[in-house]
């Protein structure tokens, strides 16, 4: 992944684009096979639609020599799981929550001189109440409304 994030560059060498972009058409690939497999929930199905979509952004990007963020492309590189464990879900609940405290502590370090920073991690908490509540009712959740719940916004 370390060689990927370099080759956001846009100084980077052709040969490092081409097999970013072989890696990225690789994902894209995958995605695509497991949205038509059997039995995927239409949930599930979306979120490699969206990852597949997400995948053919980035590789515009890189073609164009424009810089990708490394969360853009390791979310590109990424193939959304068919399915997830109870383990699995424990987790996500973990990392989410762990994301809800810095949300918190956000909120507070803001309140005062910026409330459009407030509402930003408003927001966010939001996202992750709500996917916290499917993940343990064992309910289907996508995969990228996890994803964008555990994405904090800056706090400098």
């Amino acid at each position: 992944m370390l060689s990927a994030c370099a080759s956001t560059n846009p100084a980077s060498s052709p040969q490092q684009r081409d097999a970013l972009i072989a890696q990225l058409e690789a994902a894209k690939q995958t995605d695509q096979r497991n949205a038509l497999a059997p039995g995927i929930n239409p949930i599930t199905q979306g979120d490699f639609m969206h990852s597949a979509t997400k995948v053919d952004a980035v590789v515009a990007a890189v073609r164009q020599g424009q810089y990708v963020s490394d969360r853009d492309l390791r979310l590109a590189l990424t193939v959304p799981p068919k399915s997830m464990s109870a383990e699995q879900r424990q987790d996500y609940i973990n990392q989410l929550q762990a994301a809800r405290d810095l949300d918190r502590h956000g909120v507070q370090d803001y309140t005062w001189d910026s409330p459009g920073k407030v509402q930003d991690y408003a927001v966010q908490i939001k996202m992750i109440d709500e996917a916290i509540a499917l993940l343990r009712t064992d309910q289907p959740v996508s995969w990228w409304q996890i994803q964008q719940a555990l994405h904090v916004p800056p706090n400098p």
